[in-house]
């Protein structure tokens, strides 16, 4: 049976790997429909697309989206806008200037303890400016102040269970601001991080979907996003948030998906896809 895997990351933000490499990797393991769904990037699609084609698979449109709830990051993944959608446009040009901001607070934050890296370091590191934490890590590894990324994280850029106020939007503005673009809106990872009440409001606000396979869903877990999804007509979403940065990520691509029900399901509600649908 075919597979679907609509949550995978490249380079273009914190993945490991080429947009071509994901692509084909994702091939190998057997998946036939797959989204990359980069951090408030889709850079990834120049090269995406051409690398689908040639291996035959179809490639949906798909950005995971930072955004506020509580006042704590939310991610929200959105499928079916190009990215050269005005919407998309606006909005990725937005995140990335606030992801920027945030990485040189952060930094400046560092220069206080007395390490002393530029957000000119970080994003030349990164080869971007869709700048998050791991970027901040991969620059103290390469500058030889940490070993490893794990010490970096632990040494210095690790909350303690403390998080900063999001600076991203609402995810009701956003997910009314991409429904109203005709795109499909999809909570990521939802795990336990959110209430029956968060989840309620979210649906009313118009969230299309749930990602309910996930590396972090166990079995009950997906059972009670199936259940919720199917009882408040959810579109069921699922992938191997792969990144190919930790070691089990080799064996989340192709193993965690969405099943050819599902992912015939989904592709059905979006309008536009990455090539020509068949």
């Amino acid at each position: 049976m075919r597979k679907g895997d609509f949550h995978v990351h490249t380079r273009m933000s914190d993945g490991a790997f080429s947009p071509s490499d994901v692509v084909r990797m994702a091939k190998n393991e057997g998946i036939q429909w797959l989204s990359i769904t980069d951090h408030d990037s889709m850079d990834a699609y120049s090269e995406a697309v051409p690398a689908a084609q040639a291996l035959d698979m179809t490639l949906i449109c798909g950005v995971e989206l930072s955004t506020s709830l509580n006042q704590k990051d939310c991610h929200l993944l959105v499928y079916g806008l190009a990215a050269d959608h005005p919407v998309m446009r606006e909005t990725l040009q937005s995140q990335k200037s606030i992801r920027y901001t945030r990485a040189k607070a952060l930094l400046d934050t560092l220069r206080e303890r007395g390490i002393d890296v530029s957000i000119e370091d970080v994003a030349a590191t990164a080869g971007h400016l869709t700048l998050g934490r791991m970027h901040v890590a991969n620059t103290l590894v390469a500058a030889g102040i940490v070993p490893t990324l794990r010490a970096a994280f632990d040494q210095y850029l690790s909350f303690n269970g403390r998080k900063s106020l999001s600076p991203f939007p609402s995810v009701f503005d956003m997910i009314d601001r991409f429904r109203g673009a005709g795109a499909i809106t999809v909570l990521a990872h939802p795990g336990t991080l959110y209430n029956f009440t968060d989840l309620q409001r979210m649906v009313a606000a118009g969230l299309q979907g749930i990602e309910i396979v996930h590396p972090s869903h166990d079995a009950t877990l997906r059972k009670k996003y199936q259940d919720y999804a199917t009882l408040c007509g959810l579109i069921h979403t699922g992938g191997s948030d792969f990144h190919g940065t930790k070691p089990d990520d080799s064996s989340l691509l192709g193993t965690v998906a969405l099943n050819e029900y599902d992912s015939l399901k989904l592709i059905e509600r979006i309008e536009h896809v990455c090539e020509p649908q068949r």
